[in-house]
């Protein structure tokens, strides 16, 4: 991914409340964990983070800059088991529906 992107990206991401933190190389992502600019793509490092989608392609995100976020590793993990185990709910449940309107919903947008 271009490092304008990149760099744009983080810029969107939360800063962290503490003075001892440079914003330049520490934030955090949408469920509150910490992540380090030079941890990029590192998934050992323990504030490692890459790009993620904040709807899954595989639910219908488009690859567009809005619908991307910086993710640290444990959150990009985490919304991958919510997002299997949604769709695994919706097979067992096909006619249920929010507010009986029929529409599909997403578990990372805030409307279930």
């Amino acid at each position: 991914m271009e490092a304008k992107i990149l760099r744009a990206l983080w810029q969107s991401a939360a800063i962290l409340n503490d003075y001892r933190y440079s914003p330049n190389h520490w934030r955090r992502d949408s469920l509150g964990r910490m992540i380090y600019w030079f941890a990029c793509g590192d998934k050992k490092h323990p504030n490692g983070w890459d790009v993620g989608y904040i709807v899954a392609k595989a639910d219908g995100g488009c690859e567009e800059i809005s619908n991307m976020q910086v993710e640290h590793y444990e959150t990009t993990a985490e919304k991958e088991n919510v997002r299997r185990w949604f769709k695994n709910w919706r097979t067992y449940n096909p006619d249920l529906s929010v507010y009986g309107t029929g529409q599909r919903i997403s578990p990372f947008i805030g409307n279930f």
